[in-house]
């Protein structure tokens, strides 16, 4: 154990004893104050982060416009509030970091829709099969529900990659890992919509067949939207 020499404070009055306490409080407070502006420092730089990453992703760009739109605050920031540049550069906007936070995001918005699904008292599905610019077949799902106080929720429930077939149980076999990974109860499904396709519509082997199938004596009603998927 380490003995700690004390003489220094043993031959200080009881005056000079309450002012060397007096200081060593002040430097703990003023220790203490640094810490705490620089945790609100880096909140609110991630904040920031967090905010940049929604928009790009809400707007479709590409993750390295992340670091184009550094490069336009730190050169704004330089003009407007030059004693602020360093809060602009402590924003984290590289492409992996840029990444995380969307996939954060994405996380949330989840959890939130799921929270959301547990309250329906009915629901209903929009499905639509198309295929990107890479040529990879894209599923989308979209939800509609209502709750017990008539609140209305609609959201995009899932985006699925077909980079296989896009047969109706291909199709199926997405929705169903869909409404699973919600938790959507089944008893709660009162209509899905969908194109005409055959690989949706078909009796035995479309999507339709394969629910039917899947769920015997379900009371879902199917229908054919011919509204452009855009507007789906």
């Amino acid at each position: 154990m380490t003995k700690h020499n004390n003489a220094t404070y043993e031959k200080m009055t009881e005056e000079e004893r309450k002012q060397q306490s007096g200081a060593l409080r002040k430097q703990i407070s003023g220790q203490q104050n640094i810490v705490k502006k620089q945790n609100r420092s880096q909140k609110l730089a991630s904040r920031a982060s967090y905010v940049v990453a929604y928009n790009i992703a809400k707007s479709n760009k590409t993750f390295s416009d992340c670091e184009f739109v550094k490069t336009c605050l730190l050169q704004v920031s330089d003009i407007l509030c030059p004693e602020q540049t360093r809060d602009f550069e402590a924003v984290s906007l590289s492409r992996k970091t840029n990444t995380s936070r969307i996939e954060a995001i994405n996380k949330q918005f989840v959890t939130q829709l799921g929270s959301k699904i547990s309250t329906f008292k009915f629901c209903s599905f929009a499905l639509d099969e198309s295929t990107n610019i890479t040529d990879t077949a894209q599923l989308l799902i979209f939800i509609r529900g209502i709750d017990d106080n008539f609140g209305v929720t609609e959201e995009l429930a899932s985006m699925r990659s077909l980079k296989g077939t896009t047969k109706g149980s291909d199709i199926f076999e997405e929705f169903q890992e869909t409404i699973t990974s919600l938790k959507v109860p089944l008893t709660t499904i009162c209509n899905i919509t969908a194109d005409g396709a055959p690989n949706m519509t078909g009796a035995k082997s479309g999507f339709v067949g394969k629910f039917n199938e899947s769920f015997p004596g379900n009371e879902v009603v199917f229908l054919h939207c011919i509204i452009h998927q855009e507007t789906l």
